[in-house]
Protein backbone atom coordinates (compact mmCIF):
# COMPACT_ATOMS: atom_id res chain seq x y z
CA UNK A 1 0.00 0.00 0.00
CA UNK A 2 1.40 3.38 -1.01
CA UNK A 3 0.52 6.75 0.46
CA UNK A 4 -0.40 9.08 -2.40
CA UNK A 5 -0.80 12.83 -1.89
CA UNK A 6 -3.28 14.41 -4.30
CA UNK A 7 -2.68 18.08 -5.10
CA UNK A 8 -5.61 19.84 -6.71
CA UNK A 9 -7.22 23.25 -6.89
CA UNK A 10 -10.69 23.54 -5.34
CA UNK A 11 -12.27 23.59 -8.81
CA UNK A 12 -10.99 20.06 -9.38
CA UNK A 13 -12.27 18.57 -6.13
CA UNK A 14 -14.58 16.20 -8.05
CA UNK A 15 -11.60 14.80 -9.97
CA UNK A 16 -9.64 14.35 -6.74
CA UNK A 17 -12.63 12.46 -5.28
CA UNK A 18 -12.68 10.12 -8.30
CA UNK A 19 -8.96 9.47 -7.93
CA UNK A 20 -9.26 8.89 -4.16
CA UNK A 21 -11.84 6.16 -4.85
CA UNK A 22 -9.71 4.52 -7.54
CA UNK A 23 -6.63 4.54 -5.31
CA UNK A 24 -8.59 3.08 -2.37
CA UNK A 25 -9.90 0.27 -4.59
CA UNK A 26 -6.28 -0.69 -5.29
CA UNK A 27 -5.36 -0.57 -1.58
CA UNK A 28 -3.59 2.77 -1.57
CA UNK A 29 -4.08 5.55 0.95
CA UNK A 30 -5.00 8.90 -0.60
CA UNK A 31 -3.70 11.89 1.33
CA UNK A 32 -5.18 15.31 0.69
CA UNK A 33 -7.15 18.03 2.32
CA UNK A 34 -10.69 18.26 1.02
CA UNK A 35 -12.54 21.57 0.81
CA UNK A 36 -14.77 20.71 3.78
CA UNK A 37 -11.70 19.81 5.89
CA UNK A 38 -10.09 23.21 5.53
CA UNK A 39 -10.02 24.66 9.00
CA UNK A 40 -7.67 27.40 10.11
CA UNK A 41 -4.71 25.01 10.40
CA UNK A 42 -5.36 22.87 7.29
CA UNK A 43 -1.98 23.74 5.76
CA UNK A 44 -0.21 21.89 8.59
CA UNK A 45 -2.04 18.72 7.54
CA UNK A 46 -0.90 19.35 3.95
CA UNK A 47 2.72 19.63 5.14
CA UNK A 48 2.46 16.41 7.13
CA UNK A 49 0.71 14.51 4.32
CA UNK A 50 3.27 15.61 1.73
CA UNK A 51 6.12 14.62 4.04
CA UNK A 52 4.62 11.16 4.59
CA UNK A 53 3.68 10.45 0.97
CA UNK A 54 5.31 7.91 -1.34
CA UNK A 55 4.03 9.69 -4.44
CA UNK A 56 2.35 12.96 -5.38
CA UNK A 57 -0.35 13.27 -8.05
CA UNK A 58 -0.81 16.85 -9.24
CA UNK A 59 -4.18 17.45 -10.91
CA UNK A 60 -3.53 20.32 -13.29
CA UNK A 61 -6.79 22.15 -13.84
CA UNK A 62 -7.63 25.35 -15.63
CA UNK A 63 -6.00 27.37 -12.85
CA UNK A 64 -3.20 26.71 -10.40
CA UNK A 65 -3.55 28.59 -7.12
CA UNK A 66 -0.60 29.80 -5.09
CA UNK A 67 -1.45 27.14 -2.52
CA UNK A 68 -1.18 24.43 -5.18
CA UNK A 69 2.08 25.98 -6.43
CA UNK A 70 3.35 25.67 -2.85
CA UNK A 71 2.34 21.99 -2.76
CA UNK A 72 4.18 21.42 -6.05
CA UNK A 73 7.29 23.11 -4.63
CA UNK A 74 7.13 20.95 -1.50
CA UNK A 75 6.75 17.83 -3.66
CA UNK A 76 9.79 18.81 -5.72
CA UNK A 77 11.85 19.41 -2.59
CA UNK A 78 10.77 16.03 -1.23
CA UNK A 79 11.79 14.36 -4.49
CA UNK A 80 15.22 16.00 -4.22
CA UNK A 81 15.66 14.66 -0.69
CA UNK A 82 14.03 11.28 -1.39
CA UNK A 83 14.63 10.58 -5.09
CA UNK A 84 12.26 7.60 -5.21
CA UNK A 85 9.29 9.89 -4.47
CA UNK A 86 7.22 9.78 -7.62
CA UNK A 87 5.51 12.90 -8.99
CA UNK A 88 2.71 12.32 -11.52
CA UNK A 89 1.15 15.40 -13.13
CA UNK A 90 -2.32 14.84 -14.61
CA UNK A 91 -3.48 17.27 -17.29
CA UNK A 92 -7.03 17.56 -18.57
CA UNK A 93 -7.34 18.64 -22.20
CA UNK A 94 -5.00 21.34 -23.34
CA UNK A 95 -3.97 22.96 -20.06
CA UNK A 96 -0.35 23.97 -19.81
CA UNK A 97 1.84 22.04 -17.43
CA UNK A 98 3.31 24.33 -14.75
CA UNK A 99 6.97 25.07 -15.52
CA UNK A 100 8.09 23.41 -12.30
CA UNK A 101 6.68 20.09 -13.57
CA UNK A 102 7.92 20.32 -17.14
CA UNK A 103 10.55 17.61 -16.61
CA UNK A 104 8.00 15.03 -15.44
CA UNK A 105 5.95 12.68 -17.61
CA UNK A 106 2.36 13.88 -17.43
CA UNK A 107 -0.74 11.76 -17.86
CA UNK A 108 -2.86 13.64 -20.41
CA UNK A 109 -6.60 13.04 -20.17
CA UNK A 110 -8.48 13.87 -23.35
CA UNK A 111 -12.02 15.31 -23.16
CA UNK A 112 -14.64 12.59 -22.84
CA UNK A 113 -12.29 10.00 -21.33
CA UNK A 114 -14.35 7.94 -18.89
CA UNK A 115 -11.78 5.84 -17.01
CA UNK A 116 -8.92 8.29 -16.63
CA UNK A 117 -8.19 7.17 -13.08
CA UNK A 118 -6.91 3.75 -14.21
CA UNK A 119 -4.08 5.34 -16.20
CA UNK A 120 -3.12 7.52 -13.22
CA UNK A 121 -3.17 4.57 -10.79
CA UNK A 122 -1.00 2.58 -13.23
CA UNK A 123 1.46 5.48 -13.44
CA UNK A 124 1.66 5.63 -9.64
CA UNK A 125 2.16 1.86 -9.38
CA UNK A 126 4.73 1.59 -12.19
CA UNK A 127 8.35 1.03 -11.19
CA UNK A 128 10.05 4.33 -10.59
CA UNK A 129 12.78 5.55 -12.85
CA UNK A 130 14.77 7.76 -10.53
CA UNK A 131 15.70 10.84 -12.52
CA UNK A 132 16.78 14.05 -10.86
CA UNK A 133 14.94 16.74 -12.86
CA UNK A 134 17.42 19.35 -11.64
CA UNK A 135 20.83 17.64 -11.69
CA UNK A 136 23.60 19.30 -9.75
CA UNK A 137 23.50 21.18 -6.50
CA UNK A 138 23.82 24.57 -8.22
CA UNK A 139 20.60 23.97 -10.16
CA UNK A 140 18.79 23.01 -6.95
CA UNK A 141 19.98 26.18 -5.27
CA UNK A 142 18.86 28.26 -8.26
CA UNK A 143 15.42 26.64 -8.16
CA UNK A 144 15.16 27.29 -4.40
CA UNK A 145 16.02 30.96 -4.91
CA UNK A 146 13.50 31.23 -7.72
CA UNK A 147 10.75 30.02 -5.39
CA UNK A 148 11.65 32.22 -2.42
CA UNK A 149 8.91 34.72 -3.32
CA UNK A 150 6.33 31.93 -3.27
CA UNK A 151 7.59 30.76 0.12
CA UNK A 152 7.34 34.29 1.49
CA UNK A 153 3.75 34.55 0.28
CA UNK A 154 2.86 31.18 1.84
CA UNK A 155 4.47 32.22 5.14
CA UNK A 156 2.46 35.46 5.18
CA UNK A 157 -0.77 33.58 4.46
CA UNK A 158 -0.07 31.08 7.22
CA UNK A 159 0.54 33.88 9.73
CA UNK A 160 -2.80 35.42 8.81
CA UNK A 161 -4.55 32.05 9.18
CA UNK A 162 -2.96 31.53 12.60
CA UNK A 163 -4.33 34.82 13.93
Amino acid sequence: MARIFISNDLGDEHRADELRSALAERGHQALSVRAEDQGAKWYRQVDEDLENSDAVVVIVGSETSKWQESEIQQALEKSWQTPDTKIVPVMFGSQDLPNALSDFQAEVVQPGTQDWTSAVVQAVEAPSMVVDPYPGQRDKQRMAQKNSALRSWVAEQRKMLDQ
